[in-house]
């Protein structure tokens, strides 16, 4: 939802991205988002759209737990760029239980056509349900 998404300014625009059918349990609101990956490799992401400045390094991070406090969650957070020089940064996720925890993935954009940074957070564990909330770009 627009409320859990936060932009860094007011020129950037933020959208969660389409999910894939299989996922499901996509609950959105003022809490955040609620989802359940089936099999791994899925992924829910959110797209960050403006002019990206080159040299200058962006920090997109999310809060993330599991529903259930006895499971456990693991899997990649990426943030990729495109509409220039595509370019990725991956960071591993792992452990993550019924604690909010803030999991979080740094690059530098290496070209001034890039107009859009989209922020992924792949599963390795399937079927287990994650909140997610206050996704950022800074």
């Amino acid at each position: 939802s627009a409320t859990a998404l936060v932009p860094s300014d007011a020129a950037t625009t933020v959208a969660q991205e389409p999910v894939d059918p299989a996922v499901t349990g996509l609950i959105t609101g003022t809490g955040g988002v609620a989802v359940t990956m089936p099999t791994s490799g899925d992924s829910v992401a959110y797209s960050f759209t403006r002019r990206f400045v080159a040299g200058e390094t962006y920090t997109a991070s999310m809060w993330i737990r599991t529903a259930d406090a006895a499971a456990t969650f693991t899997g990649t957070l990426t943030l990729a760029a495109s509409g220039g020089t595509a370019q990725t940064a991956s960071s591993a996720v792992t452990g993550v239980s019924g604690a909010w925890t803030r999991i979080s993935t740094t690059f530098t954009i290496a070209n001034t056509t890039n107009t859009k940074l989209k922020l992924s957070l792949v599963s390795a564990s399937p079927g287990v349900e994650v909140l997610l909330d206050g996704v950022v770009l800074q």
